[in-house]
């Protein structure tokens, strides 16, 4: 009884992620490495993942970000399948949908108030926001991020941000008060600059692709 009742509140929370269609399966070990900056890479993200109750202790962050195509959202997912599987609640989510869902409560026939969406955003154990700095970066769409990457940050909830933007214009998109949250309390960047795995056929892909080195921050 016990057991079918775990795999029924994993069911109800993988639904509730909303994991993208083409993410559903990821995993670490599915994650095509050929080089060791890739490694790293991979090495970070399932180091976040295995150790998130130390991670969830220290309220700390992750940030994949850099060149398009190079399997962060892949390795973001990966996290949050293996939190899922673990009982953990998690909810993936790109900035325009969060930003869409607040604003759709502006509705005069909505049922959910601004603070509902909020809320939900703030209370599961790890929340991955993807497509940082996509028509994103007017002071109103940055107030309102803040006011839920805020409510994280207070109550020591990890976030998980993938972006294609890389150092300042990370910062500059984000803006300083969330920036200065997410890299608080040891929280790690990883940066991706190696190749698209989209231009090349997968199953060449270690001598198709040309790597450069990628930097870990802590």
């Amino acid at each position: 009884m016990q057991e079918e009742q775990r795999r029924k509140r994993i069911d109800r929370n993988r639904k509730a992620a909303a994991i993208p269609a083409r993410f559903v399966h990821c995993a670490f070990d599915n994650y095509l490495t050929s080089s060791k900056e890739q490694q790293l890479a991979l090495s970070a993200a399932r180091g976040f993942a295995e150790n998130f109750d130390a991670v969830r202790v220290a309220g700390s962050s992750l940030t994949l970000c850099g060149n398009p195509g190079c399997g962060k959202t892949h390795l973001a997912c990966a996290i949050a399948n293996h939190l899922l599987n673990a009982g953990k609640t998690v909810i993936y989510t790109t900035v325009l949908e969060l930003i869409r869902g607040i604003r759709d409560t502006w509705r005069r026939e909505s049922s959910l108030s601004e603070t509902d969406v909020v809320l939900k955003y703030r209370g599961v154990d790890l929340l991955i926001l993807d497509e940082v700095g996509v028509s994103f970066g007017s002071e109103a769409e940055r107030n309102q991020l803040f006011d839920v990457l805020d409510g994280r940050y207070r109550e020591m909830r990890p976030t998980v941000i993938v972006s294609n933007l890389n150092g300042k214009a990370l910062q500059e998109c984000l803006g300083p008060r969330i920036f200065d949250r997410l890299m608080e309390t040891g929280s790690t960047v990883v940066t991706f600059k190696w190749g698209s795995y989209r231009l090349v056929d997968k199953r060449s892909a270690p001598s198709g692709l040309q790597f450069v080195e990628t930097r870990i921050i802590q």
